[in-house]
């Protein structure tokens, strides 16, 4: 019975998003001139098309090596293997419905680094909420020095952010007792389907972070932030359309929050149909707009695609993780 309420559940989601999906593509396309797209294309410049890819490869690159804090400082995680995670992780997202990716990363991660998938979820957790709370922060800041006139109302000052980002980092350093709680009390009610999995973690996470990795946390996170809205930037302005620094920013936001809904793989639609909101509001004609937004998510597509394919190529490991089947020792169990 709870099998057939799960398929049913699961169900329904990827209905409502591909319905979701299919509702704002039809608002984005309904109108468009085709024309304007091969337009786009001719003109676009070469350089900033490069330098965009580049800028991917550095957040990735940045993103891997940041994982490293959120994972056992005492267990060995290749760098190799963080990103070729992160790759795959991102490109099965994209052809996936509901982000199945952020379940690739950690399965990925455990068979090839011999290691629990839960540890490695769990770092993916520490990593999502992390990212959220940054992200809100990071994204007030620029609604207020973006030209959306609508936010000059917006009740935030740097009191407020200050609060916003102490969250985050309280967050990062009470986990574990948290963690400790929740252990107890579901051992206490014989909870065993939370108990030990809390357990493995606390076991394997037997310290925090610790505090000089914080400043690494943070200076990372915010360049991983400025350098995915310059990826915007570039591919905006490569089309030619002039756009500032801080409304090119929020293009980046307002796209990366529409992908929060339900939606097809990819969030075909849904992302197309923000991304050029977005760019009208900066006065951008609305052809051009829906043109620049069909490249940014073909372009990131693409790349992902590509690059997934090159680190799993280069990754000795490639083959263990789709054939091999117990890959936890009985050592590791006990």
């Amino acid at each position: 019975m709870r099998n057939n309420h799960n398929n049913k559940t699961k169900n329904l989601i990827v209905i409502s998003g591909i319905i979701i999906s299919a509702f704002f593509g039809f608002l984005a396309f309904r109108q468009f001139q085709w024309a304007a797209l091969y337009q786009a294309i001719m003109n676009m410049d070469p350089f900033l098309f490069v330098a965009s890819g580049l800028l991917m490869i550095i957040s990735f690159n940045l993103r891997a090596f940041r994982w490293k804090f959120f994972l056992p400082q005492n267990s060995i995680f290749t760098f190799g293997s963080r990103l070729s995670g992160i790759a795959l992780g991102y490109f099965f997202s994209n052809i996936l419905p509901g982000r199945l990716g952020d379940l690739i990363r950690p399965a990925y991660l455990s068979r090839t680094n011999h290691q629990k998938f839960q540890i490695c979820f769990y770092s993916i957790v520490l990593e999502r909420v992390w990212e959220l709370v940054l992200f809100v922060m990071l994204a007030l800041f620029f609604f207020k020095l973006s030209s959306i006139r609508l936010m000059e109302a917006l009740a935030v000052n740097y009191y407020f952010l200050a609060v916003v980002f102490a969250t985050g980092v309280l967050f990062l350093i009470f986990v574990r007792p948290i963690l400790r709680v929740v252990a107890n009390l579901s051992e206490r009610y014989k909870l065993r389907f939370i108990y030990k999995p809390v357990r493995d973690i606390l076991d394997a996470f037997t310290i925090g972070i610790h505090p000089r990795h914080f400043f690494l946390i943070i200076f990372l996170s915010i360049a991983i932030f400025f350098i995915e809205g310059l990826f915007f930037v570039c591919l905006i302005r490569s089309v030619g359309i002039s756009i500032g620094l801080a409304n090119g920013f929020m293009v980046m936001i307002i796209s990366a929050l529409s992908i929060m809904l339900p939606s097809a793989p990819a969030a075909v639609g849904v992302f197309h149909y923000f991304c050029q909101l977005s760019l009208v509001i900066f006065g951008v004609e609305k052809n051009l707009a829906l043109s620049a937004a069909i490249l940014i998510h073909a372009y990131m597509f693409v790349f992902d695609l590509i690059f997934a394919l090159v680190c799993f190529a280069l990754s000795p490991l490639r083959y263990r993780f789709f054939f091999s089947g117990d890959y936890l020792t009985k050592e590791q169990e006990n």
